[in-house]
């Protein structure tokens, strides 16, 4: 399956395994040794009803960033969304790249 990183990629949403939106990408790493997409770079987004639910503490975890480098290790499916197979929470934990 070939992407075009512009086109079929960028601006996309990215949802977490949860179903709550992070944000939107806006980038991509590439391995150029393997020149392969190592990973995904996120805009992160909140809502309002997110914010005040309290879902945006946890993007204060996120230390003031406007982007998370997030591997494609974590991605589950792409198609009208990029599915995460890892809640935000736990990605926070574990760190991103």
């Amino acid at each position: 399956m070939v992407v075009r990183v512009k086109k079929d990629l960028l601006g996309k949403a990215v949802i977490d395994s949860k179903g709550k939106s992070i944000g939107s990408i806006v980038d991509v790493e590439v391995d150029l040794k393997n020149m392969i997409i190592d990973s995904i770079v996120v805009s992160i987004t909140a809502t309002r009803k997110e914010a005040e639910t309290g879902f945006k503490k946890l993007f204060s975890k996120v230390k003031k960033k406007t982007e998370l480098v997030i591997p494609v290790s974590y991605v589950q499916a792409v198609s009208d969304y990029v599915i995460l197979k890892i809640a935000l929470e736990d990605l926070l934990v574990k760190g991103e790249k």
